[in-house]
């Protein structure tokens, strides 16, 4: 009896494992959203192989590592050699070394790797030079090809920003958050294109969002205090500025804007004393200078 039972636990066991690996294939074909899900993937499908290993250096950014092991293996595995060499850019790329990331994507496409993750890493190449025309026409491409991953919406989203398609950047962000709605980065970058487009409140609830979701930047804090300096929430500006500051002394865009606001409410020695602090910071800022000036000169001895 006992015997049987153990028997049955066992089969049921296999039958679980089974039944997870054959989910497992069916969702790497069909999401293939990021390099997290690249790694739960090839462990439960390949959990000793050198694909697995790699992918475990990538996640831990043991980027040099990788890179090593990538290019031992090149020389004694000729099937994989395109494979590779677009793990060896990628690596180079994460460590900002993209000169040599480019000629091994280069490699990769001379021995047919045709796999559009390879026009995204392409496409990250020519972001990262500031080439954003040329990136988007990759990144492009590998979206067409099926290739729609998080990390290629949130680039090209980033593309168009900087291009100045602020309904396509927007459209990319908002894709991401239906998936990953608790992204707080994502929610920052979707606040910017929001604020560029002047759609000032849905830009403040993204930047809210943003820092409720672990996003808490002095980026964050900016554009919020400029959205409540524009709609003369000026306690609530004040206090935003006053966080970057506590964090960033030496930031100028928060030290003026305090003393625009002080200004404004008519706290003359407050906004001198920012406009000061500020004058400091960037004593070529000829706006702070005269409005300095008029201040002390009006200032009564």
């Amino acid at each position: 009896m006992k015997r049987s039972f153990f028997i049955y636990a066992y089969l049921q066991s296999m039958r679980i494992v089974l039944l997870v690996r054959k989910v497992m294939y069916v969702l790497t074909f069909k999401i293939r959203k990021s390099m997290i899900f690249y790694q739960i993937s090839l462990r439960m499908l390949a959990p000793f192989s050198w694909r697995h290993k790699l992918a475990k250096m990538e996640i831990d950014e043991r980027y040099s590592d990788a890179i090593a092991v990538a290019t031992a293996r090149l020389k004694k595995d000729s099937e994989n050699k395109a494979f590779l060499h677009e793990v060896i850019a990628r690596n180079y790329r994460n460590l900002n070394q993209i000169d040599l990331a480019g000629s091994h994507i280069d490699k990769a496409r001379e021995l047919g790797n045709d796999h559009p993750s390879l026009l995204y890493e392409q496409g990250l190449i020519y972001f990262l030079k500031k080439q954003y025309a040329k990136a988007r026409e990759k990144l492009e491409q590998a979206l067409a090809q099926g290739y729609e991953t998080a990390p290629l919406q949130i680039h090209l989203g980033k593309v168009y920003y900087q291009l100045g398609l602020m309904d396509k950047a927007e459209r990319c962000f908002e894709k991401v958050l239906i998936v990953y709605p608790n992204e707080g980065s994502v929610y920052f970058l979707l606040g910017m294109v929001l604020k560029n487009k002047r759609m000032y409140v849905d830009a403040r609830d993204a930047f809210l969002r943003a820092i409720e979701y672990g996003s808490d930047h002095k980026e964050e804090h900016l554009g919020l205090a400029e959205i409540y300096t524009r709609e003369g929430q000026w306690e609530k500006a004040i206090r935003e500025y006053q966080s970057i500051i506590r964090d960033d002394p030496a930031n100028f865009v928060s030290h003026y804007f305090l003393g625009l606001i002080y200004e404004i409410q008519g706290y003359e020695n407050e906004a001198i004393q920012a406009y000061i602090k500020a004058n400091k910071l960037n004593p070529e800022d000829e706006e702070t200078v005269n409005r300095l000036t008029r201040l002390l000169e009006s200032s009564p001895t």
